[in-house]
């Protein structure tokens, strides 16, 4: 088995050199000189059996986690296994391959005085570096088509093993691109300037507390206010559906509902009402729902539900004996066809390859100025300071570093907040750029990712983030002495 994924490779990629395929579509593009260090780097790739070893690795991980994790015979369990987990584990296969590959493609050459057999030649410094980088981002894009093919290949002979009803909801959930329209976000600016001016008139010692943690109490009570559901109460949800009305014409919606109870149930089982459709229409549509709590929970609703207005109105009744909390953000959604799964599919691959030139600028970045193993610790170090988003957002949610304070809440200032503080400030602006995609997420829900999102990847990842390395690396490396550089450096 080990010797299959080598021969089928080099057979190939014997092929398409005889012809010239690479050759003449490479000068084409990206001219011959980039074309020439390309092709030197896949090589060498390719001679140090890494090309090899992670096409095997990624054969290993498609075909053996689904054979590993069984599923419980439903759609999303399918999806679970094919999609989060598989696809998920080929990305971090590839971004560990991918830095490894783009540190050591030009810290070994420089280390090893090898670079300058290309150096003397009529070549610039950015054009090295710029070759180097796409070789790897041209063995990378072979790499996650044949990921990409297999995934596809194992969901298909998956689904066929699912029973009828489960295939139809896997072409209706899953194997499509989804549409979201969420509840319109409320500005509670008005009403904490109203509520904190009324507060001043009525209570004398409001004007002895800072004024933001009294507006921020403000906040969190008209916001806790609309999120609560209580016991034998409704609430009405109108989502306006208005600009896909026609599109969405005789195809069935979702309703995305996720609720935390204030008592948890034994059996953690819940019980509402919930009426879809125009007031008072025989149109509407009731339904007694049994729902787990804590969860999210999907319930499709039928066709053509929509008022005049393109409004979807749904009235959700809590017939249980305890309050529900339905958060703002996510709670109560409406999911309906917007794409295939192909191109959905197509586009979140993308996305995963945007992350994956990213890493690559980064490593080369660093090999441009440091020897192999420091290059490599120094890209890890970034790579986790870049997966550290969340605890940052938290130390400026609370508003700082420091111990908190169980009786109020207050967290005290760390002794370097005054630095952290901005700094995290800056590196979540920075993070954001490549953290606001989840591709695999979104796969795996049967959500759209947008040729609009698409196109804010390719601009936020592949021009600024990389024009960003990619003019360090290239300033480094064309101001570097590489006459001087020695072996084991």
């Amino acid at each position: 088995m080990d010797a299959e994924p080598s021969r089928l490779f080099r057979i190939v990629a014997r092929i398409l050199a005889r012809l010239g395929v690479f050759g003449a579509v490479s000068r084409l593009l990206i001219g011959p000189k980039l074309t020439a260090v390309a092709w030197l780097t896949m090589k060498a790739a390719v001679r140090h059996r890494l090309f090899v070893a992670v096409a095997f690795a990624l054969a290993v991980v498609v075909t053996g986690l689904p054979l590993a994790l069984k599923g419980d015979g439903t759609a999303q369990g399918l999806t679970r296994i094919l999609l989060t987990y598989t696809l998920g584990s080929v990305t971090v296969l590839m971004a560990v391959s991918t830095m490894w590959l783009s540190c050591g493609a030009l810290a070994k050459d420089i280390d090893e005085c090898q670079i300058q057999t290309i150096a003397v030649k009529p070549i610039a410094r950015w054009q090295i570096w710029l070759g180097k980088f796409l070789g790897i981002q041209m063995m990378n894009a072979i790499l996650l088509i044949f990921a990409g093919g297999m995934v596809v290949t194992m969901i298909e002979k998956r689904a066929a093993e699912l029973s009828p009803e489960q295939q139809e909801t896997l072409r209706n959930e899953v194997l499509v691109g989804r549409g979201v329209a969420a509840m319109p976000k409320v500005d509670y600016g008005p009403d904490i300037e109203l509520t904190y001016q009324r507060i001043l008139e009525t209570e004398e010692g409001a004007k002895d507390v800072p004024e933001k943690d009294v507006k921020k109490m403000i906040a969190e009570q008209l916001r806790a206010d609309d999120e609560v559901l209580p016991s034998g109460h409704s609430r009405v949800f109108n989502v306006n559906l208005a600009s896909v009305r026609d599109s969405i014409k005789g195809l069935p919606v979702f309703l995305k509902f996720q609720f935390f109870a204030a008592k948890k149930d034994k059996n953690n089982v819940y019980y509402f009402d919930i009426i879809a459709g125009p007031a008072g229409s025989t149109e509407a549509r009731a339904r007694d729902m049994e729902l787990p709590g804590n969860n999210v929970n999907t319930i499709p609703l039928p066709p053509d539900l929509l008022d005049e207005e393109g409004v979807l109105r749904i009235e959700i009744a809590n017939h249980n004996e305890t309050d529900v909390l339905v958060p703002l953000e996510g709670g109560m959604e409406i999911l309906y066809r917007e794409y295939g799964f192909a191109g959905n599919f197509f586009r979140g691959m993308a996305i995963i390859f945007l992350w994956l030139t990213l890493l690559a600028a980064i490593g080369l970045a660093a090999s441009s100025l440091l020897s192999f193993p420091v290059a490599s610790f120094f890209s890890m170090g970034v790579l986790i300071v870049g997966l550290s988003g969340g605890t940052m957002s938290s130390a400026l949610e609370y508003g700082g570093t420091g111990e908190s304070d169980h009786e109020s809440g207050a967290v005290q200032e760390g002794l370097l907040d005054p630095i952290l503080m901005p700094l995290f400030k800056v590196l979540l602006k920075v993070i954001n750029l490549v953290e606001d995609f989840s591709p695999i997420e979104n796969l795996s829900e049967g959500r759209s990712i947008t040729w609009g999102e698409l196109g804010k990847a390719v601009f936020q990842i592949g021009i600024l983030m990389n024009g960003f390395f990619a003019v360090i690396g290239v300033s480094i490396l064309s101001r570097r002495e590489l006459a001087t550089a020695q072996r084991g450096l």
